[in-house]
């Protein structure tokens, strides 16, 4: 078993659906790095009493989406609103991985002529965010054809898929 513990990070400029999905992919890649896929996912939601139904909706909604998409079951958690509580931070999740021992990886594994998977390019994160956080002045400086195709960059953010390929792609290698 591995866990991860972090914030739930919900960023509003992004959009509901974005920040749904930015929220959930964020902890699923931490945890999925060990070479374990996310199994389980615990959440508390320590909302700002700003936060309306329908908003609220929305977010779970995507949330909830995205961790059937990686396969990750919500099993506890805790939904509240607060006086106090505010974003970018609304509460904070485990993120659990439950696998077989011999499939753990950890950087402290890497060995001199091991073979390295690269499945980004350089600065996906960074190019994601700044994209989506200031549209109009990406438009401003490379046009909005441009500024369009970097807000798509966003959703390539999360290192799920590409983490369990890597790690099956690594196992195949070495058979």
């Amino acid at each position: 078993m591995v866990t991860t513990t972090d914030p739930i990070f919900v960023v509003p400029p992004y959009g509901w659906e974005r920040s749904g999905w930015f929220a959930v992919h964020i902890l699923a890649s931490d945890a999925v790095t060990s070479g374990l896929a996310p199994t389980y996912i615990t959440m508390d939601l320590n909302l700002p009493l700003s936060i309306i139904r329908n908003t609220f909706e929305t977010l779970w909604q995507v949330m909830h989406r995205e961790c059937d998409k990686i396969g990750m079951a919500i099993i506890s958690g805790h939904t509240g609103r607060y006086e106090g509580c505010d974003y970018p931070m609304i509460g904070g999740a485990t993120v659990i991985c439950i696998g077989s021992k011999d499939k753990y990886v950890a950087p402290t594994m890497a060995r001199v002529g091991d073979s390295i998977i690269i499945t980004k390019g350089a600065a996906v994160e960074a190019s994601g965010l700044f994209a989506v956080t200031y549209p109009k002045k990406v438009a401003e400086r490379y046009g909005t054809k441009v500024a369009k195709e970097a807000e798509e960059i966003f959703w390539q953010m999360s290192v799920v898929e590409d983490a369990l390929t890597a790690v099956e792609v690594g196992y195949t290698m070495m058979a």
